[in-house]
């Protein structure tokens, strides 16, 4: 039965990526790649465009803080080193599928001491992202979506609220029990992240966030200026949201997000594929690009090193 997972895993996965394919090459507009492109030989494109890339140089900035808050758990950790074991799980995540070779990338980086303890800080490298990404895109949907009754979504935000910083209480439950014949308590750290800790990484990853969302605007107003809408703005945010959500591999994940862009902005009566090209730009720039750049830092001896047990020098 252990067996079966792994290729019922890459079937599913499989399976979503073909059919994403399909719908994509389905529902984007190939007569209208030259009107889409034309707006990079507008003048007050490239100055525009290098705010964009500092936006990716600032929210990979503030990734490695993250990065360097959660790795203090167990260790201090300069933000140079950190920036540099994210880029390193970035490129393991880009070719893995769930983005399994972060977890991977993040046990190697750890000293043999600390290594039990990767699932745990890798866990809350994502915690804050996803909670993040809930408060800031649920309440611009509600607004988005002309909502009137606000009880069920403030009730909704507040339990978001309570399970992510009193989330260590379940924590405690399970150091009690076993993980085969290893106690639960020697993967986690009692006690921490505290809920300073916690505030600091809900703060950075929804600033992420709103960086994040706020290239993938800035990429429209580059391409088609008349296609913003206050509406469409308070959108892209739960768009990432929706797309966070749905299972990809990050190597093709350009596919899966270009491809609800094209169904979810047609329905908004946007321009839907101008907002997938947007998004792909946004894709390359933050996910591709770090990546590679990620694959050129891995070094074969590095990682020999640290598979045979030796602590990082």
């Amino acid at each position: 039965m252990m067996a079966r997972r792994p290729y019922r895993a890459w079937l599913l996965k499989g399976g979503l990526l073909l059919l994403a394919a399909v719908l994509f090459f389905y529902r984007w507009p190939w007569d209208s790649w030259p009107t889409l492109t034309a707006p990079t030989a507008r003048p007050y494109f490239w100055p525009w465009f290098a705010g964009f890339l500092l936006l990716t140089v600032l929210n990979l900035s503030l990734d490695a803080i993250t990065w360097l808050i959660v790795q203090r758990l167990v260790r201090p950790l300069r933000w140079s080193r950190a920036l540099l074991h994210n880029l390193q799980c970035y490129a393991l995540a880009f070719i893995t599928p769930f983005q399994s070779g972060e977890l991977a990338g993040r046990y190697l980086l750890q000293p043999p001491e600390h290594r039990q303890k990767a699932l745990y800080l890798t866990f809350w490298m994502h915690a804050p992202k996803l909670s993040a990404k809930l408060l800031v895109a649920l309440p611009l949907f509600i607004w988005a979506s002309g909502q009137k009754n606000f009880w069920w979504p403030s009730a909704l935000l507040l339990l978001i609220g309570i399970v992510y910083f009193y989330l260590e209480r379940a924590l405690r439950l399970l150091q009690r029990f076993r993980l085969g014949k290893w106690p639960l308590k020697h993967f986690l750290i009692a006690g921490r992240p505290s809920r300073r800790e916690k505030a600091q990484l809900l703060a950075i990853n929804a600033l992420r966030f709103l960086i994040f969302s706020s290239q993938l605007a800035l990429m429209l107003h580059l391409l088609r200026p008349e296609a913003l809408s206050l509406k469409l703005l308070l959108s892209i945010p739960v768009y990432y949201l929706l797309s966070a959500i749905i299972p990809s591999w990050t190597a093709l994940d350009f596919l899966i997000k270009g491809t609800l862009a094209l169904y979810f902005f047609q329905w908004m009566e946007a321009q839907a594929a101008t907002v997938a090209l947007a998004g792909m730009a946004v894709w390359l720039f933050n996910v591709a690009l770090p990546a590679g750049i990620g694959f050129s830092l891995l070094r074969p001896s590095q990682w020999r090193w640290k598979q045979a047990g030796k602590a990082e020098p």
